[in-house]
This record gives structure tokens, sequence and C-alpha cells, in this order.
């Protein structure tokens, strides 16, 4: 009996834990780990498209925010010939993980780098030979050990207008 109480306080435990997590989480920019974050807010907003990424290649982490719903996240990002990609891991948390379908429905998004924000259009990568290369670059930038290539969507960042 003693055994099934402690099991139950530990799972409950783990659920409380983790609608804290997503509760603070809401209050962040970039979010904790899996759990998404709110809008983001800080930085100087770049009003005019960016038409070379590459001060973007070295940085390791960048934070994305779609529009609808004004959810972010803390993701990484490849940079090719100037143009700017973010991966998507389809593998882990795919119940949970929601984002890449809602960019698909709509675009429109904010990613910071750095301190600067810059309004962009997201557009999943369809160009099989583009894939390959970005995920290669992905995985030589980042030191991952192993990539599935079926389970990463890339998006590229587009300009977008205002709204």
């Amino acid at each position: 009996m003693k055994i099934v109480r402690g099991v139950l306080y530990l799972l409950a435990f783990g659920v409380i834990a983790a609608v804290s997590f997503s509760v603070v989480a809401r209050f962040t920019e970039g979010g904790i780990g899996p759990f998404p974050g709110g809008t983001l807010v800080s930085g100087p907003l770049v009003e005019e498209p960016v038409s070379d990424w590459g001060f973007a290649a070295e940085v390791g982490e960048v934070k994305l925010q779609l529009l609808e719903p004004p959810r972010s996240r803390t993701t990484w990002i490849v940079v090719r010939d100037g143009k700017a990609y973010i991966p998507c891991t389809m593998s882990s948390f795919r119940l949970f993980k929601q984002w890449p379908h809602e960019a698909i429905a709509d675009g429109r998004a904010l990613v910071r780098v750095g301190d600067k924000r810059y309004r962009v259009a997201l557009r999943r990568v369809d160009d099989p030979p583009l894939e390959e290369a970005l995920k290669v670059d992905l995985k030589e930038k980042y030191d991952v050990p192993e990539l599935y290539p079926s389970e990463i969507w890339m998006f590229a960042l587009g300009a977008r207008s205002a709204g």
C-alpha cells in the first residue's frame, strides 16, 4: 500500500511540476525546455527585410514566435548561401509539437537573433536536395550524432510585411 501511495505522490508531483513549468514558461520569451513561451517583446524590431542572414551563421540559438498562436520557443538556426532556416525535429514530442503545423497554416513569425527581432514568414522547405544539404549543415554545426532525415522539417525564413 505504501508503494502505491508513493507512486501516486510521484505522479501527482510530476503533473504539478509540468503544469507549473508550462504556466511559468508562458511568461518567458522563448519558453523553458519543451514548454513554449509568450510573445517576443524585448529588443528592437528591425523593419527592413533581411537580404543576407550571414550574421546569424555562428549563432547557436534563436527565439522564434509564431504570430498565430502567439507562442515562442528557443530553436536552432542554419544559414546557407545567405538564407536562414529553422529546423524542427519531429521524432520526439510528436504529439505535443504543434508549432510546425501551425507555421504551415500561418507562417507569420518573429525571430530574435541576439537582441534584435525580425519579421519573417516561415515556409517549409520542399526541395529534397536543399533539405539534404541543410541537414548536413545542421549535423555539422550542432555536432549531432545521427539525424533521421524524414523526421526533420526545415523552414525557410522569408520576408513578410508588417502584418
